[in-house]
């Protein structure tokens, strides 16, 4: 994968500014003496460079693809940073055992709304009798993502079921729109996969789910990355529900289609840890938001409500988000999502909220730099 660059004057001229910056940067640090003008031109051309870096990776296409056929190793190591397609395959970033892959866009916005009417009208979608979204639809989401869905709204119970369906992918690429390559499973081992006890209710909850998943559509734009009016997921079922037993044994096939890859470029995609989707409702929504974040800033309690599809008023919000914080920040709660503290501004109208080492900005307005609020993909051990 790694790319031979020319070596130009204009380059090594370059390089050596960076370095003398990079030097009077490091001085300062350990607290040696620099001229102030000579700092500021240092900041300067550490900023330019950054602003370079960032333009680059805005620039770069989702999906990294091999001219050649590369080595596993190049293949792995292009996955840690987005998808990528060796000749007809495409294969999804790759993380951590414990972890999922999902798309940004996923996590900050109401695509899988914090609701619980979704799941109350299971019943409803298994015996035809719950109506579609027939056109395309808006959904809130972060202001640099636009997102529109058709068919039907989704839960962050269809979040867990999704990402249980990626993780079948994890080591082979995804499906072609009109393959025939679908994944095979039982009902049990899919309710196993998501760390679910298999009983009646996951089966017809699951079940529920995945027909949800079948039917809808998105159309996503982010970092100028589309999904153009295009469905998720193929499922079909050898259940039985319709002669009144539904067993263990039931089958499910399902392709995660490989038009998603298109949401899982540089900085579009976050790793969470597994146990993030067994949270519903609003806190299971908070910790993938925030997950998918890399600082913390200053946000109006009402945005954060219209993003999370939270379906009660402004005045019940407010106190179940910050109740959903508390339980957040307990000593089981993982470290890679757990969240260190919370501050309410002063007109108690936004909140910023901190992971560990994150800092909380002074000034209670502003929206982060380009490039800060991003999760690193992969996180540290």
């Amino acid at each position: 994968m790694s790319t031979k660059i020319q070596v130009t004057p204009q380059l090594i001229k370059h390089q050596k500014k960076l370095q003398a910056a990079a030097d009077d940067v490091g001085a300062t640090a350990n607290g040696g003496p620099v001229n102030p003008l000579k700092l500021s031109v240092a900041h300067e051309q550490l900023q330019n460079q950054a602003d370079k870096v960032q333009k680059a990776i805005d620039e770069q296409v989702a999906i990294f693809e091999f001219d050649e056929r590369p080595l596993k190793s190049e293949v792995t190591a292009a996955r840690v940073f987005q998808a990528v397609r060796v000749h007809d395959h495409v294969l999804l970033p790759v993380a951590r055992e414990d972890f999922r892959v999902l798309p940004n866009a996923y996590l900050r916005s109401a695509i899988f709304g914090t609701g619980r009417d979704v799941q109350l009208k299971n019943e409803q979608l298994l015996s035809g009798e719950l109506e579609k979204i027939t056109e395309f639809t808006d959904i809130a989401a972060f202001e640099y993502i636009d997102a529109q869905l058709k068919g039907y709204h989704l839960c962050q119970y269809d979040r867990k079921v999704w990402a249980t369906c990626v993780e079948f992918y994890r080591d082979k690429p995804l499906a072609r729109e009109g393959s025939q390559d679908y994944e095979k499973t039982t009902f049990y081992q899919f309710a196993t996969r998501m760390g679910e006890m298999y009983g009646p209710a996951t089966h017809r909850a699951i079940l529920a789910s995945l027909l949800r998943l079948d039917a809808v559509q998105f159309r996503i734009r982010y970092r100028g990355w589309n999904l153009r009016g295009q469905k998720i997921l193929n499922a079909s079922f050898q259940d039985g529900s319709d002669r009144g037993k539904p067993l263990a044994s039931d089958l499910i096939h399902f392709q995660v289609l490989d038009g998603v890859a298109e949401l899982f470029g540089p900085r579009g995609w976050t790793a969470l840890h597994k146990n993030v989707l067994s949270h519903d409702g609003l806190m299971g929504w908070i910790a993938g938001f925030y997950a998918s974040h890399n600082c913390s800033y200053w946000l109006p309690f009402e945005y954060l409500r219209e993003l999370s599809g939270y379906p009660g008023t402004a005045k019940n919000f407010k106190p179940a988000f910050l109740a959903a914080i508390e339980k957040l920040k307990g000593p089981s709660v993982d470290e890679s999502y757990r969240i260190r503290e919370a501050k309410v501004s002063l007109d108690k109208k936004k909140v910023a909220v901190a992971r560990k080492r994150w800092k909380i900005p002074e000034a209670e307005s502003g929206t982060p730099k380009k490039g800060e609020d991003e999760a690193p993909q992969t996180p540290k051990n």
